[in-house]
């Protein structure tokens, strides 16, 4: 197995490796060590920089001759946190700004599309589970699932299930939507569940949150990637089949795997990067240029604001108000809702 291949392990594969690794390695690898750093020649010093991409911060370690930091040093060093954290703030927030003004037309339709589910087969890891199972609607049980334990019991002699995820949801074939069943439970706490209708605005904030919050080292594999990187991978191709979709919507899940936050929102969150073009197959964009893909020019000059997006606005005859801004200020988000509520309750 080579290095690069880590990354696609499983967490329990990744750890029998790791563990299998680390038996041998102090009988069979060499382990660098400080005297190392005294030869600048010498290959481990090679090795140890470009793993961590500091080779001039090592070399100018190792070339001090006093122990003492300059004002003028430290003073460099506080400046360089001080403007990383900075840029990270400003970073999380465009992308909190971009991701919203992607998803904000993204809802629910429906209360049951009827579909027969994603397949998953089992047995699977409490990692797995709470990452694309858990709090949605399993076929086979015909119920909710919302403890792993009671999972593993219940389907003791199955071979796989079909859980209702929004990778399968029929809703979404009308492009941008999906149904309360796929979507699953949303736990407000105390087991108080709930279906939020501006479905895609609830998980920008719940991927935002979780992308502030952490910069991806999987797994302490060698692989420092922002989450928010991975969301805006290209795609081979500008236009792609539904299947094609949903294939590279499955690659990016597997590769930020777990990290606190369900599947199901970034799932949502890369839809957003799609739209249906007249041929019937789906044309992908980047997060933050979807929203001008879409037909609602007051929504576009909101999110948007410049004299491209103002001209295009004033100059329609007329424009399709999908988004949660524009629909509260034509006083039309109320008067949605309430229709809305019938199938949803």
């Amino acid at each position: 197995m080579k290095f690069d291949d880590l990354k696609y392990l499983s967490r329990d594969e990744y750890i029998k490796e790791y563990e299998r690794l680390g038996d041998r390695m102090f009988s069979e690898c060499y382990i660098p060590n400080s005297f190392d750093l005294l030869d600048k020649d010498n290959s481990a010093l090679a090795e140890i920089a470009a793993y961590t991409g500091n080779l001039d911060d090592i070399q100018k370690s190792i070339d001090r001759t006093d122990s003492l930091y300059t004002e003028e040093e430290s003073q460099k060093f506080m400046d360089s946190v001080l403007a990383s954290n900075i840029i990270d703030i400003v970073e999380s927030g465009m992308f909190y700004k971009s991701l919203m003004s992607a998803t904000d037309d993204m809802r629910l339709i429906s209360s049951d599309c009827g579909d027969s589910g994603e397949e998953f087969t089992l047995p699977i890891s409490e990692e797995e589970f709470n990452y694309y199972i858990r709090n949605h609607f399993v076929n086979e049980l015909d119920e909710y699932v919302t403890s792993y334990n009671s999972f593993i019991e219940s389907t003791k002699d199955f071979d796989s299930v079909h859980v209702r995820t929004i990778l399968s949801c029929k809703a979404h074939k009308n492009h941008r939507c999906f149904c309360k069943k796929c979507l699953g439970l949303i736990d407000r706490g105390g087991k108080n569940y709930y279906s939020p209708d501006a479905v895609g605005l609830f998980a920008t904030l719940m991927v935002t949150e979780a992308a502030t919050q952490s910069s991806l080292d999987s797994m302490n594999k060698g692989i420092t990637e922002k989450v928010t990187d991975i969301l805006n991978q290209k795609m081979l191709k500008n236009s792609c089949t539904e299947e094609e979709m949903i294939e590279f919507i499955k690659s990016i899940l597997k590769q930020i795997g777990y990290i606190n936050i369900q599947s199901r929102y970034l799932q949502i969150a890369l839809f957003s990067r799609f739209y249906l073009n007249k041929t019937g197959k789906f044309n992908i964009s980047s997060i933050s240029s979807s929203i001008n893909r879409r037909n609602d020019m007051l929504a576009r000059f909101i999110y948007r604001p410049n004299k491209r997006t103002f001209r295009n606005l004033i100059l329609s005859d007329e424009f399709e108000s999908d988004s949660i801004k524009t629909r509260i200020m034509l006083d039309k988000y109320l008067d949605t809702n309430r229709r809305r509520n019938s199938w949803l309750t």
